[in-house]
Formats: C-alpha cells, structure tokens, sequence
C-alpha cells in the first residue's frame, strides 16, 4: 500500500535522496516540487521538468521519482 504524503514531505524525500544519490557533482539543480494530478495511472503526482544538466542530475532525478513513484501517492490538495 502506497503511503499518502504532503507535497512538502514527498518534496524532502525526494531531496535527501537526490542529495545521497548525486551528493556534491552538481551544486546549480533545485529538484521541483511534486504536482498533484488526478490520474488512474500510478504514481498521482508528477515533477517539473529539470534541464538538462551536464553531470545528468536530470537522469537521476528520473530514476528516484519512479522509485519513489511505487511507495508513495499525494494527499489530495
């Protein structure tokens, strides 16, 4: 079962582990914050786009929000 989640707290989860994954190769990327979409499909949020970057702290971000995707849903706003 997915656990429901503020977009704060699900927007820290995504920091730390982007903090822990990337750590300090890239100093300039801000991950976005988690958006609510009302969707069949799993998970119910999405992120902004991040640019392209060229230590591929978008790449990365990618791959945490599909890990994250599969345990946690946004709380309705």
């Amino acid at each position: 079962m997915r656990k429901r989640v503020s977009a704060d707290e699900l927007h820290d989860l995504l920091t730390r582990e982007f903090a822990r994954t990337a750590g300090y190769m890239c100093l300039k990327c801000r991950l976005p914050k988690p958006v609510f979409r009302e969707s069949k499909a799993r998970p119910n949020w999405r992120l902004g786009t991040l640019d392209e970057c060229t230590t591929l702290c978008h790449s990365i971000v990618e791959d945490i929000a599909t890990k994250l995707g599969e345990d946690y849903d946004l709380r309705r706003p």
